[in-house]
């Protein structure tokens, strides 16, 4: 089976200095975090993503998901995740 990294918050570049908090708006979180973000992930805290406009896909433990605006995702830890935008 695949070796599908893990990310920790702690990873993510952010303008807050919460150390158990991560916000931002998506095109901003990709651009800053395109290293870590570019590939199949999971995280190890839960994760919530509000999509308010664009579409796309996102693969969630292999399943496929069409993005649009108003698509939320609810992730625990551990989910596989992927964003084709």
């Amino acid at each position: 089976m695949k070796n599908i990294p893990i990310l920790n918050i702690t990873q993510f570049e952010k303008e807050e200095s919460l150390t158990d908090f991560y916000s931002n708006d998506f095109s901003n979180h990709i651009e800053r975090n395109k290293k870590i973000v570019h590939k199949a992930h999971k995280h190890d805290f839960y994760l919530c993503v509000l999509f308010s406009e664009g579409s796309g896909t996102h693969e969630i433990d292999f399943d496929v998901y069409n993005i649009q605006p108003g698509s939320v995702f609810f992730f625990k830890t551990r989910t596989n995740t992927f964003m084709a935008i």
